[in-house]
């Protein structure tokens, strides 16, 4: 619970800093100061992918007995493992964002950036939904 809402908060802090200025024409760290935006934007992400692929892991081990006998009868074992690839999806978006912009210049990885960003925004909606399900079975009569 922590380890996600620390995971949270620092995601948010990066995401905040890459918001564009009222003017469109850069966001708020500009693309000059590169090592500022390095830090502040993918270093965070790095962090906070760190937190959530941690607590994903976390609550993945607790379901099964040996972490080597996967539980995969449980709907519980498909939401934290879509969990994981999100959070590996996201990390791997930060890691490639490192090597976007060098001293102001465009590099590389800005197609693999997004590629890993776009899968792992879908690992996440398929745990989301599968998430929605798990609670509905374990409470059938909820709406009653």
């Amino acid at each position: 619970g922590m380890t996600q809402f620390a995971g949270a908060v620092v995601f948010f802090i990066s995401v905040v800093c890459s918001l564009a200025k009222r003017d469109g024409t850069d966001i708020l760290i500009p693309a000059e100061r590169w090592i500022l935006q390095d830090v502040t934007i993918w270093g965070l992400q790095i962090i906070g992918s760190l937190y959530f692929l941690y607590a994903a892991f976390a609550f993945y081990l607790e379901l099964q007995n040996q972490s080597y006998c996967p539980k995969i009868h449980l709907l519980e074992w498909h939401v934290q493992l879509w969990n994981i690839l999100g959070a590996g999806g996201f990390l791997i978006c930060a890691i490639f964002g490192l090597f976007t912009n060098y001293k102001g210049v465009e590099y590389c990885c800005e197609t693999a950036m997004e590629q890993s960003s776009f899968l792992g925004s879908i690992a996440f909606l398929v745990s989301s939904v599968l998430m929605v399900v798990e609670i509905a079975n374990k409470h059938p009569n909820a709406a009653d």
